[in-house]
């Protein structure tokens, strides 16, 4: 056949876009379908593989599952078959920790389970990938997975082995997802398969599923790996981040917990401790009788004392802060239910502590729009009651970068539960950015940044918050 070229019509309906791989086992292109005006892949075989790039191509059209790429159609254009499949959007699994490190070990087990169901349904219909690799697994923003290239993985895995036994070869699957999720943990090229012995504070628990499910022949096949992940209730067991400062002898209770299975992996903002309050805390089960003691003992021990109380993890909270005829701000909280948890969290306090100079930032990003990984990222100043709000005001020295104001009489845990934004998108100009907010009554006022700076390093810097 005469090799393809942009602007290609395919099958009457799909215009051919620009290359976007192209190897002796297949060709894959951008494409849009005519007809339903979506954005398409388009897989060819390639001059060495069309002998068998028919037959994998049909049974991956077989697999069905939310973290499988569909596939929508198929055919022959010169006599060379292809298949047409969806576009999913979202950076590789390898771009995630390439750019933001290791990824939490909750987050680490929610992808796995995903990945391991998708392997369980293509095995049952005798269908294997061959080549699961972070490289191949696609992350959306809420953190669901794609498994791409199924047809091309199945047509290398053929021509270097026709006669492999299925047994085997998915096998080779499961062992791949294993090393996936290593890598995804130790932010990396795993060196061996314990990732513990590389990252501290992977949970046992995990690190000997992971590594069982290394052995040749793994101990559980991909329906096995599901479950075994599934049962795991996670604690990471990491030097604290943020220990009660004034409850020493509990300090080694006071670490960062990761949610189990069914939880969100990122916890959900907390408002932040009063001078006068009760300490917040992510802890859970039979810890909940322990972290209404620790109140107990902050409000007991607070007296005239002038120091903060530590809020958790991902909040600044003290005594409530008021100047001039600013409201008091009792503390600051990251929000970014998109992204990979608390951004900066030890800086929080510096955005309502009255210098300017001492910043918080978001994390370092590959573009201004947040390298494709996720739509927004944020933060939330939370007052001392519900009041009838007539401004805030930003001070940055990042000028560029764009963000919405919301306000809620309590925060939520979603974009969507804050409701409506107040007035229009702003664009930071100058150091300090006065927002109107009149007319509004509320006690957490969101600010949720849509777009980074414009030159880099992509991120933006905050000095202060203030709200009256």
């Amino acid at each position: 056949m005469a090799p393809l070229t942009e602007g290609d019509v395919v099958g009457g309906r799909y215009t051919v876009g620009r290359r976007l791989e192209d190897d002796s086992i297949t060709e894959v292109w951008a494409a849009t379908d005519t007809v339903l005006a979506r954005g398409v892949l388009l897989e060819i075989a390639g001059p060495t593989s069309a002998s068998v790039f028919a037959a994998t191509a049909a049974a991956a059209a077989r697999l069905v599952h939310p973290a499988i790429v569909a596939t929508y159609d198929s055919g022959t254009v010169g006599g060379v078959p292809y298949i047409v499949t969806e576009r999913p959007v979202g950076p590789t699994l390898t771009q995630v920790f390439e750019r933001h490190g290791p990824i939490p070990p909750g987050r680490v087990v929610a992808i796995g389970r995903q990945l391991a169901l998708a392997l369980e349904t293509a095995h049952g219909k005798g269908v294997t990938h061959g080549s699961v690799s972070p490289d191949v697994v696609l992350v959306a923003e809420d953190d669901r997975v794609k498994l791409c290239r199924f047809a091309a993985a199945s047509v290398r895995a053929q021509l270097r082995d026709p006669s492999r036994p299925l047994a085997v070869a998915t096998g080779d699957d499961v062992r791949g997802c294993a090393l996936t999720l290593v890598a995804a943990l130790v932010g990396g090229p795993p060196n061996g398969p314990s990732a513990r012995s590389v990252r501290a504070g992977v949970p046992p628990a995990l690190d000997e599923v992971l590594v069982a499910a290394q052995a040749d022949p793994p101990a559980y096949d991909a329906g096995g790996l599901a479950a075994a992940l599934g049962a795991l209730d996670i604690e990471d067991d990491a030097v604290p981040l943020a220990p009660l400062a004034p409850l020493a002898p509990l300090a080694p209770l006071a670490r960062e917990f990761t949610p189990p299975l069914g939880t969100p992996v990122r916890p959900p903002p907390q408002r932040a401790g009063s001078r006068t309050g009760a300490v917040a805390g992510v802890i859970v089960g039979l810890l909940l009788a322990l972290s209404v003691g620790v109140a107990a003992f902050v409000l007991n021990s607070a007296g005239n004392s002038n120091g903060p109380v530590v809020g958790p993890s991902g909040s600044s909270g003290g005594a409530p802060v008021a100047r001039g005829g600013d409201l008091a701000l009792t503390g600051a909280t990251s929000f970014n239910p998109l992204g990979t948890g608390t951004e900066h969290g030890d800086a929080l306090g510096n955005l309502i502590d009255g210098d300017p100079s001492t910043v918080w930032t978001t994390f370092t990003y590959a573009t201004r729009n947040f390298g494709g990984l996720k739509t927004g990222d944020g933060l939330f100043v939370s007052l001392d009651g519900v009041h009838a709000l007539q401004q805030v005001t930003v001070t940055s020295t990042t000028h560029g970068w764009t963000f919405s104001v919301y306000v809620a009489r309590q925060p939520a845990t979603t974009l969507a539960g804050w409701g409506q934004p107040v007035g229009l998108p702003v664009t930071v100009d100058a150091d300090v950015t006065p927002v109107s907010l009149s007319g509004t009554t509320g006690a957490d006022v969101l600010i949720w940044i849509t777009q980074l700076g414009p030159t880099p390093p992509y991120q933006v810097s905050i000095g202060e918050i203030a709200v009256r």
